[in-house]
């Protein structure tokens, strides 16, 4: 067989995977938002455990399926889970006019982030250490900006895009795009070490702000 075809072949599982993959995750997120959350009844359990009103979507086909708890003390938990992934949130609710809104505690760009006097665990000559969380586990997906956006570091390689010679701010950046605020450091630190407040799966949590559903009899719709 010509070895120009052998290499055309070859590249054909690449480029299917890269053009069914983006389409799978669009198909799947569609699934859980593009549909109505019907209320389901609660145990005497839950009732019991301060649960208000419960919500679901379970398709047939099992592609994607989520659920929602509103508890007596006005909080919420979220959940969902497609094909190919799966999230959280939990935050308050509130209802006004049949109308349902949803804000989670974790926002796009609030993530509690703290600078450590401990030593933390550096690679090579990067004087930025491996961002942990508040259960002391190294998180190795978040980049950490330093002094402007355009300084972008991966603490768990040693590499950063960018040069910097002083260290005056940090920002903590999640895979997801979340984010810490900038954080201020103060002049003549030369090493530093963060660590993140929370122990939520950043990765997978589903940010909600002024997220609202209109109720409809038993269901939810997403507005």
């Amino acid at each position: 067989m010509n070895s120009h075809l052998l290499n055309r072949v070859g590249w054909l599982p690449t480029i299917c995977w890269s053009i069914l993959i983006p389409a799978l995750l669009a198909i799947c997120s569609t699934q859980v938002n593009a549909q109505m959350l019907k209320r389901v009844a609660l145990s005497k359990a839950e009732r019991n455990n301060g649960f208000f009103m419960k919500f679901g979507y379970y398709p047939k086909d099992d592609f994607a399926d989520c659920g929602l708890v509103l508890k007596k003390d006005g909080t919420y938990t979220y959940w969902q889970h497609t094909c190919l992934s799966g999230g959280r949130s939990e935050g308050r609710w509130t209802v006004r006019q049949r109308i349902l809104t949803l804000e989670s505690t974790l926002q796009q760009d609030n993530i509690s982030v703290l600078l450590s006097d401990d030593d933390g665990a550096f690679v090579d000559s990067l004087k930025i250490a491996i961002v942990r969380n508040s259960r002391n586990e190294a998180l190795h997906d978040v980049f950490v900006l330093v002094n402007h956006d355009t300084v972008r570091c991966l603490p768990t390689i040693g590499l950063c895009v960018g040069t910097f010679e002083k260290i005056s701010r940090v920002k903590v950046v999640f895979e997801n795009g979340m984010s810490s605020a900038w954080i201020p450091v103060e002049a003549g630190r030369n090493r530093v070490s963060l660590v993140v407040q929370t122990e939520e799966e950043i990765a997978s949590y589903v940010v909600m702000h002024n997220r609202k559903f209109k109720v409809k009899g038993r269901y939810l719709i997403y507005l």
